[in-house]
Parts: C-alpha cells; structure tokens; sequence
C-alpha cells in the first residue's frame, strides 16, 4: 500500500471505535492534484508528500473521545488538518528568524492552534524537495523534526492524532488523551494472528456502500502492512469487546 492508502485505512477504521465521535471528516472527498496542477510545484515538494498529495490535496479529520467529555484541558480529542497546495499557507516563504530554529525558506504543512505549526523547513544549501518537517512555536524553545512526510503521518498515526500530539514525548495531555483511547483498546501482547482477525472484523462494521465507493479493500497483506505500519498501536483500530 501506499501512504494514502495506509492513511485512508486508518481513519475510517479508527472512525468504527465506539468511544469517538467524528466532528469533521472531510478526507476522501478532496480531489487530489492534477498533472497540471502539481506542475508548478515540481521538483519543490518531497517525493512522498508529493504522491500522497496525488490522492489528498488538503485533508480535515477530527474527532473527540465521548468518555472525556468532562476533560478540563485544551482538547478532548484529536485532528489533522492539511490545506490544500494551492492555498496562500502552501507557498514557500522566506524565514524572518522568529523561530528556534535557523533555515532559508519554509512551506506550511499544519497549523495546530495558530500558535504551534508543522512546517517544512529549507536549511542552507539543501534543495526544496530534500526539505525536513518541523514543529515549533515562536514563543518557546522546543522543537520536534522528522525526517520526511511518512514519518510525519506514521508517528500522528501511532498517537491517533491527539491534540498537540506532536508534542507527546513532553507534553501531560496527550498522555491523557492517548491513555484513554488505550485502556479501551485491545491489549498490545494480541498475537498477530488474532489482530489481523479483528482488523477484518472492524472492516466489516464500515457500512457496505462507503467500502464500495471510496473505495475501501483489506486483504491479508494490507492488514499485514497496517500492523507493520502501526506497531503496537494498531491497536488504536481495535476497540476492547
């Protein structure tokens, strides 16, 4: 599978677990990009987060957890939002120096709460396409990087995409959030065999003519692969009986 695929699997998956309850999901419906779209920006976009583009030019999915509905903190759930490339928030802009970190150029890829932003980050004399994703704010020391856009989306993937879960090796809530989702999932020592099985049986809760018209398809070596793909938090799909 590709990262799309991967990506699409998961969320309506996850979107099957009792405790949450979908707020906006606005994912399969994007058209992705065109050859003459994607044209203008070629050769100043990373490989894979071009060719996921080539299925989701801009992406919504949030969601919250119903048995934290008296949560005191910020969030009660989790999202990702990615805009579309042709927006203003998809250009790549020069950097004034008001972030921790030094580079030339940087391109949007997720604006968290208008404070904290994920974006791709051109350092001197690397090319555009070769360009890392960073998380920062501008009024605070710490930051997160990762390698490419697969990275990006496998570890929000591996965290459910909680509030501020780019932050989750520092920061107390989504350790809360990603706790409760957790506690109400199937144990992680499940053999493999049995996980691949309740992957099949959550599949067939995804109503018949969404399956058919996204299209949806889970075979053994894509269930294989997701397992792959998620590690231990695959069990983030498979809600406890």
């Amino acid at each position: 599978m590709d990262l799309a695929e991967k990506f699409r699997l998961f969320v309506y998956l996850f979107d099957r677990r009792p405790d949450i309850e979908v707020s906006s999901f606005e994912v399969i419906e994007q058209e992705g990009l065109t050859a003459k779209e994607a044209a203008p920006f070629k050769d100043k976009l990373p490989e894979d987060f071009s060719s996921f583009l080539k299925t989701f030019d801009g992406l919504e999915f949030s969601y919250r957890i119903t048995s934290l509905e008296d949560h005191q903190g910020s969030g009660s759930g989790g999202s990702i939002t990615l805009e579309r490339l042709g927006d203003s928030g998809r250009q790549w802009w020069a950097h004034h120096g008001f972030e921790p970190l030094e580079f030339e150029n940087y391109m949007m890829l997720e604006d968290v709460n208008g404070e904290w932003t994920a974006k791709y980050v051109q350092m001197e004399g690397q090319e555009k396409k070769d360009a890392t994703i960073s998380f920062f704010s501008s009024g605070d020391d710490y930051y997160k990087t990762w390698s490419s856009f697969e990275e990006y989306l496998q570890d929000g993937a591996r965290n459910a995409f909680v509030w501020m879960w780019q932050q989750a090796d520092v920061y107390w809530e989504c350790a809360v959030l990603l706790g409760a989702l957790l506690r109400a999932s199937v144990d992680p020592s499940t053999p493999r065999e049995e996980l691949r099985e309740r992957l099949f049986a959550q599949f067939e809760k995804i109503h018949p003519a969404i399956r058919r018209d996204v299209p949806l398809e889970l075979t053994a070596e894509k269930a294989d692969e997701l397992i792959d793909w998620l590690g231990d938090r695959v069990v983030l799909l498979l809600p406890r009986d």
